[in-house]
């Protein structure tokens, strides 16, 4: 027990430090002193060709100069919106929310697993309670339940997310000639975290059917 009660104190400073980090970082990020701006990073490409960038890269061979021609650039921005502060604010929490989204995840996970932890150490100091009723409560088997939702919402959480900062670009960042798009493609999305939480679902229903069998031939 003194183990267990070790490892939840381990998670409960993890989780604080997290959540500070989490609520500073937004705080300043967000409600800062201008809050008519709005910057970010795209990357543009040239109606799908290449784009020739025409100034040398510098390298350390003697006699040799070299032409990149990549089919996108990543570029900086920022815009000045003082007629669309509302939006403005709305774009940018949405913004850093995404950018922590998958911290936000790894907090939410550390919370359900010390919560887990918890509820053995407090069933723990009841010796007639059996082992598999302080580890597979019903309350247990819900919070792996959060977890595997979670696992299945992130992929769609990430979709809405690439869609939404597609959707703002689009309307707001504009280049003549040029296709401006996220830097986070939805290829990028975690889309084997469905995968995982299906797994969860299997496992927790696995666990369950055990339980109600054992009872049974008890």
């Amino acid at each position: 027990i003194l183990t267990l009660k070790i490892i939840k104190v381990t998670f409960d400073v993890v989780l604080v430090f997290l959540s500070l980090f989490v609520l500073l970082f937004m705080f300043v990020s967000v409600f800062n002193i201008n809050k008519d701006i709005v910057f970010g990073t795209v990357n543009i490409s040239k109606e799908n060709k290449e784009i020739v960038l025409n100034n040398t890269t510098p390298t350390t061979i003697n006699g040799m100069t070299l032409k990149l021609q990549p089919k996108y650039v990543q570029a900086n921005y920022e815009l000045n919106l003082p007629s669309q502060r509302s939006k403005v604010i709305m774009y940018r929490i949405f913004f850093y929310l995404s950018l922590n989204l998958s911290l936000l995840f790894m907090i939410f996970v550390l919370f359900q697993i010390r919560n887990i932890i918890n509820s053995v150490i407090k069933s723990k100091k009841k010796a007639e309670t059996q082992f598999k009723y302080r580890v597979f409560s019903q309350k247990n088997l819900k919070r792996m339940r959060y977890i595997a939702y979670g696992f299945i919402l992130m992929p769609i959480i990430e979709f809405l997310s690439v869609w939404i900062d597609d959707l703002f670009l689009q309307h707001y960042v504009i280049f003549k000639g040029f296709n401006v798009f996220s830097t986070m493609t939805y290829s990028d999305i975690s889309w084997d975290y469905i995968l995982i939480g299906l797994m969860f679902f299997a496992l927790i229903e696995v666990i369950r059917q055990g339980i109600a069998i054992q009872d049974e031939n008890d």
